[in-house]
């Protein structure tokens, strides 16, 4: 745990924020008789917890009348990581405790004839027993109703390493957000007998197995929430609206150029074609008043490499002809036989400045605007060794130049890098290196290698995380992956805009929407500097403060069986999905 208290002990003016935006709007509301919420208001972790939780307590207030509907999330972390448990309240008012655990297996115990919705403070418990083979749930102090389990995999020990948000969860535009009111929230590790439950809800005075434990009764509404156990798992409040008018947006800094990224568009592309363009309208109606200097693309181009797919996706790449240059990236779903016939070297080797062999797998170019110096280096879907070398040759040979490199797969939502135990690792779907792989061999060991920029997993926020190379250099790190944040909301074409100040240094990030023409959640629009990276950070991969956690158990476009999900650090939600950390760490 040393690892998460020096992240917490860390000053907000060390971070490498350079500005969050601001946005006066409506936040929740509070009062003596507890917090509400709305979508907009994230409550999210800056910690996980450390042990399996078996016991769930709050007082929830719902009107009689909420009943007709389901009711939102009291505390859980549904869409962050793959070991997911929620505490939630279903229609007709019934408690329910929704779990996946490490193996990606689904347990739903939803409490039939049980009703929450009495507009009366309601003290509410749900206990999960391995012992006993059931979950038990109780209504102020009373057993109401309990579950047998008969399935082991059920009541196995699990850490759900995404940590848990308050009043709602990770899903994209919060749409399960509590629909009452919530006055205290406590969650232990142990399992609570029925006297214990009676004397927490007089008061929460046992520490033993205390996870977390929050008391909302006179919480300032959109403020942090400070956590009365322990274990240090205070909140911290977000407002995230889902979208926003230009109008509203407050102002960029100055800026000299900028690029573009487009994200996994596979979805875009197969399910909703006639949008699929429109990102790259986009593109070219703004590469000169928004001063477009490059376009990154991140692979999963395709979702089947179908015929239709890549013709849509060779007319877009070909509108950029002349226009601004761009590069090309091969996803897990982009056969490398399709990839190849549809994008041979030959016709776009004027593009750049070289490549690994005569196809467009693995592409590299230099770019110079002002005075900064640029190696722009493309790398095919979990590069072997031979590519990652290459690579490396080449950060070694233009060490004046700061390098961003570009692939599929390297960084997972919780800004770690994936393993081999994350979900569809390319080691072993299709690729030969995994993420912490790429940045063992190669990313940690140059230090002018400044930004990484990967898709993969689909998340609908930005990710970013910063990390010391083995040089004490700062590697900014970011996933981009709108795939799923298309496919639900019937194709959305974002794109990820970075503008950079003169020096290269400090960067706005803003993400839109080419269908909408709004931009994509307050969260999504941030600034951040390149360079910053926490003084007495250490460099290195030990061994000391290297924590477990869980990733996605969402579609990341893979076929493979999902696998457990042992992650590190809890991303620290700050105006965007950030951490910042001294290494590597999975």
């Amino acid at each position: 745990m040393n690892f998460f208290k020096r992240l917490l002990s860390l000053s907000m003016a060390t971070l490498m924020i350079a500005s969050l935006f601001t946005f006066a709007l409506p936040v929740s509301a509070a009062s003596s008789e507890g917090l509400t919420f709305t979508e907009n208001d994230l409550y999210r972790p800056e910690k996980t917890v450390d042990a399996t939780p078996n016991t769930f307590e709050a007082w929830i207030k719902l009107p009689k009348q909420a009943a007709a509907s389901r009711n939102g999330t009291i505390i859980g972390n549904y869409n962050f990581g793959q070991c997911v448990i929620n505490l939630e309240i279903h229609s007709s008012g019934r408690p329910r405790l929704y779990l996946i655990n490490e193996r990606g297996n689904t347990f739903d115990w939803t409490f039939n004839g049980v009703n929450v919705c009495t507009g009366n403070w309601v003290h509410l418990a749900v206990v999960r027993s391995a012992k006993e083979k059931k979950v038990h749930c109780y209504i102020n102090g009373e057993l109401k109703k309990s579950i047998d389990v008969d399935n082991g995999a059920a009541l196995t020990e699990f850490i759900p390493k995404g940590g848990f948000a308050l009043g709602g969860d990770f899903r994209g535009g919060n749409d399960q957000y509590f629909r009452g009111a919530i006055k205290e929230v406590a969650i232990y590790s142990g399992v609570r007998t029925a006297a214990e439950i009676s004397a927490d809800m007089k008061a929460i005075t046992d520490k033993n197995g205390l996870l977390l434990h929050y008391d909302l009764s006179n919480q300032e509404a959109g403020k942090d929430v400070k956590d009365l156990s322990d274990g240090g798992r205070d909140l911290k409040y977000i407002y995230n609206e889902t979208w926003i008018d230009e109008k509203d947006m407050p102002k960029l800094n100055d800026y000299a150029y900028s690029f573009a990224v487009v994200g996994d568009t596979q979805k875009l592309n197969y399910n909703f074609p006639d949008k699929f363009n429109l990102v790259y309208d986009y593109i070219l109606d703004n590469v000169e008043n928004e001063k477009i200097k490059f376009v990154f693309g991140l692979g999963d181009i395709t979702d089947k490499s179908d015929k239709a797919e890549w013709d849509r996706a060779k007319a877009a790449f070909d509108s950029l002809n002349g226009k601004v240059d761009y590069s090309i990236v091969r996803g897990n779903h982009d056969s490398t036989a399709t990839f190849n016939a549809n994008l041979p070297w030959s016709k776009y080797k004027d593009k750049f400045d070289g490549a690994l062999g005569n196809n467009m797998l693995n592409t590299y170019k230099t770019l110079e605007i002002g005075e900064v110096k640029y190696l722009l280096i493309t790398l095919d879907y979990g590069a072997s060794d031979n590519v990652l070398n290459w690579a490396g040759e080449l950060c070694e040979k233009y060490p004046e130049h700061k390098v961003i490199i570009t692939t599929h797969a390297y960084l997972f939502r919780d800004g770690t890098t994936l393993d081999q135990t994350d979900l569809c690792p390319p080691a072993t779907s299709g690729g030969y290196n995994n993420g912490d792989h790429i940045w063992d061999k190669l990313v940690s060991k140059h230090e002018n290698i400044q930004l990484v920029i990967s898709g993969h997993d689909p998340y609908d926020e930005i990710v970013v995380s910063q990390v010391k190379g083995e040089k004490g250099n700062t590697v900014t790190q970011m996933l981009i992956d709108p795939q799923t944040t298309d496919l639900t909301n019937g194709g959305l074409g974002l794109v990820a805009m970075l503008y950079f100040s003169e020096d290269g240094k400090n960067v706005d990030v803003r993400y839109y929407s080419t269908v909408k023409r709004k931009f994509y959640q307050t969260i999504n629009q941030f600034s951040l500097a390149l360079d910053v990276v926490e003084n007495d950070a250490t460099t290195g991969n030990g061994d000391d403060n290297t924590p477990e956690t869980s990733k996605s158990n969402t579609d990341s476009g893979c076929s493979s069986t999902l696998s457990i999900c042992a992650i590190p650090t809890l991303v620290l939600m700050l105006g965007t999905a950030l951490v910042v950390t001294s290494k590597r760490e999975n």
